[in-house]
Parts: C-alpha cells; structure tokens; sequence
C-alpha cells in the first residue's frame, strides 16, 4: 500500500509539474515560469512531508513508498521527455 500511495504522489507531482508549463505564454512569459515552478516547488515540499511523515511514524514502510515515489516521477518524465524529444516516432503501416 505505501508503494502505491508514494507512486500516486510521484504521478502527482509529475502532473503537476506539466499542468504549470501550460501557463507560459508569449504574452507573459516570466509569469508563467514563476507558476511553473511554484507548482514544481509545492510537489517537491509535499513529497518530502511525506517521506518525513513516513520516516517519523512508519518507517518500515519508508523504503517501499520511497520506490514508488520515485518510480512514479520519473517514469512519467522519461515518457514525456522521450515523447518530446522526437527520438520515438509512432510506427507507420506501410501500403
């Protein structure tokens, strides 16, 4: 269960880290940077509460909810960053 609730985290912090890219426009740049990384600042505060939390009153489950913490962050990113970069093309049928 605590690996599960540390991926959920990590999932959430991934999305939140995109849901605050989305605010940068042309139009207000600067202002967009500073929700990005507001909401990336907000996701790294909460999953160190967490781990704190877990260290201070369960800490058997403290490694288990740490994989999934970390699982469940970077392997969203790796996927969006694989995605982005191009370096993954979607396979084509061929005629």
């Amino acid at each position: 269960m605590a690996a599960v609730l540390g991926a959920a985290l990590g999932v959430a912090m991934i999305l939140a880290t995109r849901w605050g890219v989305g605010f940068m426009t042309p139009e207000a740049p600067e202002l967009g940077v500073a929700r990005a990384v507001a909401l990336s600042l907000a996701g790294m505060i909460a999953a160190f509460v967490a781990l704190l939390l877990y260290y201070l009153f369960l800490r058997t489950a403290l490694v288990p909810f740490g994989l999934g913490l970390v699982v469940g962050f970077i392997v969203p990113a790796f996927i969006a960053l694989f995605s982005a970069s191009g370096l993954v093309k979607p396979a084509t049928t061929r005629r």
